[in-house]
């Protein structure tokens, strides 16, 4: 059904970053707060466009610290989706790309969920070379658990932290949550000059084709 609507659908479409379930069948282009169908695109590869906007939206809701319990939660939820767009962001090897998320590393080094976002990331392609980052990572993210945790995200963080104990153990385990994924770093070729300072950072990040590109 969804399937169907996307294929006869000519207008751009858009979803949010955590709709996952939504299985289209299309390329996606990944925003940091939302994503794109790409049709015609390639299923399992993320093209990162890096947005001034969504960054300034980042630094906007990090700041926020609504009372409200339900308004708390949908806060977390925006921040571990734009943490999931700078765990790919990280992984995609663009100079340029990584430069500008730099910055907003460390500010997502500050929450939980933003953390766990990128956590998760590393820990889904490359877990076992990146095991002492995601190490690090997940201290700082146990010191920084409140009471809006639910259930549901203190079981997954958990995980989290045995996953990443029973990977140093000396056993031959994947190297991945979804199996061996090499990843090719490949240095994403810079914007043509025309497109000036404005222009947003493009890459894609592919499981699949195991390399990034230009696009």
């Amino acid at each position: 059904m969804l399937r169907q609507f996307v294929n006869n659908i000519n207008r751009p479409l858009f979803y949010s970053v955590d709709s996952e379930q939504f299985a289209h069948g299309q390329g996606v282009r990944h925003y940091g707060f939302l994503k794109e169908v790409v049709r015609g695109g390639n299923p399992t590869a993320r093209q990162l466009v890096f947005r001034p906007e969504a960054e300034a939206y980042f630094r906007e809701v990090l700041q926020q610290q609504p009372e409200d319990r339900w308004e708390r939660f949908h806060r977390n939820k925006l921040l571990y989706q734009y943490g999931d767009f700078l765990g790919y962001a990280l992984l995609s090897g663009d100079p340029e790309l990584q430069k500008k998320i730099q910055p907003l590393l460390l500010l997502a080094e500050s929450n939980f969920f933003s953390l766990t976002g990128m956590i998760e990331v590393l820990m889904t392609h490359r877990a076992q070379p990146s095991l002492p980052q995601i190490e690090s990572w997940l201290k700082i993210a146990e010191l920084l658990q409140d009471e809006t945790l639910d259930k549901e995200r203190q079981a997954r963080f958990t995980y989290l932290q045995d996953f990443a104990a029973i990977s140093k153990r000396p056993l031959k385990l994947s190297t991945s949550l979804l199996g061996p994924i090499p990843i090719l770093e490949m240095p994403l070729s810079r914007l043509s000059k025309n497109s000036g300072n404005k222009s947003p950072s493009r890459g894609i990040f592919s499981a699949s084709s195991k390399k990034i590109e230009t696009y």
